[in-house]
């Protein structure tokens, strides 16, 4: 007889090429007909092929983060602090992540599967400890570390911070200053008495410990100079006497209103202290005369007088030859 054989779609499948079989026959959607079988015949291969369905895919997983800041306990970020994440996901895999916060102090890692992590900050340089944060999803506080932060899935934990102690400013430095008189010894005793008159106009030096100028000054309407803000240590003030004048006779009487400077190089040294004025680096100027422009004397070779008389005659030079100045002075006054 004619026979037509038809499949019923097995669901989940879809149709591919079915096969007509040993003895003929025409091929549909799912059906094959006209099949002529003759007597005592096995019609075989008669066959309807499936195309197998895709395997479901397997879900993405929900991604998580976590996110901070570095700053000082003022609120200012600090940029460029170096976090470590560390820590084991839900399917077992370790993890390990370094990243450096931005300018705004912030920093975050992205792309976390659920797992069990560690957040470890890297101490800044010039900051000290304050107190951390333990952010949204919780974990163990230790030092610059928050540790056993357990993430779910599609989860950001926010506000695992690490705070920061500014570092103190530096201390102002504690300077010194140097100031004095330029007076006219009228007298020339090497003391400023109350009718010695000032020297205004007058250039003073400061030389430090290495012999250069680090300052000038000029001596004010009261012949007054100073030296201010100056880092402790010693330097040497050198005054420059005006045309036609020399320094006074220097350390004769009392410090405080003796001329200080040396007649020999018209220089003094001073020592300065931190948070003190050394005050009363005084000179006394007199006028120039051949006396006071002259030479010194020659040293007198002394022989076969014993040392006593030698420096006992010597002294006296000495005493001779300063009253015979100081008498010139006065007259030429």
């Amino acid at each position: 007889g004619t026979y037509t054989v038809t499949e019923t779609q097995p669901g989940g499948f879809a149709d591919d090429t079915d096969v007509v079989g040993s003895e003929g026959g025409t091929l549909g959607n799912d059906v094959i007909s006209e099949i002529a079988l003759a007597a005592g015949v096995d019609g075989v291969d008669y066959d309807f092929i499936e195309t197998a369905p895709a395997p479901e895919p397997e879900p993405e997983p929900e991604l998580s983060s976590i996110a901070g800041t570095v700053e000082v306990d003022d609120g200012t970020p600090i940029p460029g602090v170096t976090v470590t994440l560390t820590g084991v996901d839900v399917n077992g895999e370790p993890v390990s992540l370094t990243t450096t916060t931005d300018a705004n102090g912030d920093y975050v890692f992205e792309g976390l599967v659920e797992g069990t992590y560690t957040v470890t900050e890297t101490q800044p340089g010039g900051f000290a400890d304050d107190t951390d944060v333990v952010g949204s999803e919780g974990g163990t506080l230790g030092n610059d570390v928050i540790s056993e932060i357990s993430l779910g899935a599609g989860v950001d934990g926010v506000d695992y911070d690490f705070i920061e102690t500014a570092p103190a400013p530096d201390p102002e430095p504690e300077l010194g200053a140097v100031e004095g008189v330029v007076f006219r010894d009228a007298n020339s005793d090497g003391q400023q008495a109350s009718d010695d008159v000032v020297v205004p106009g007058v250039t003073v030096n400061l030389l430090d410990a290495a012999g250069n100028i680090v300052a000038t000054a000029v001596t004010d309407a009261s012949g007054a100079y100073t030296f201010s803000g100056l880092v402790p240590g010693d330097y040497t003030v050198e005054l420059i006497p005006p045309a036609g004048e020399v320094l006074t006779i220097e350390n004769i009487g009392d410090d405080v209103s003796d001329s200080d400077f040396s007649l020999s190089n018209n220089l003094v040294g001073v020592t300065v202290v931190a948070n003190q004025v050394t005050q009363n680096i005084d000179a006394g100027l007199v006028v120039a005369t051949p006396q006071t422009e002259a030479t010194p004397p020659p040293v007198l070779a002394l022989t076969g007088v014993s040392s006593g008389i030698a420096a006992s005659v010597a002294l006296f030079m000495i005493i001779a030859g300063f009253m015979t100045v100081h008498f010139t002075r006065r007259r030429t006054a």
